[in-house]
């Protein structure tokens, strides 16, 4: 149910594009904490 709303949430703000990358981008950044995005560059 957990995944089920972030996907949700992210297929809502990542509308408009056609790239299913953009779509994993937007998973990444509503499902991870913001420090763990940054730490692993």
């Amino acid at each position: 149910e957990a995944f089920n709303g972030i996907f949700q949430a992210a297929r809502a703000r990542a509308r408009g594009y056609r790239n299913v990358n953009t779509f994993i981008t937007m998973i990444y950044l509503i499902a991870a904490p913001l420090g763990d995005i940054l730490k692993s560059t």
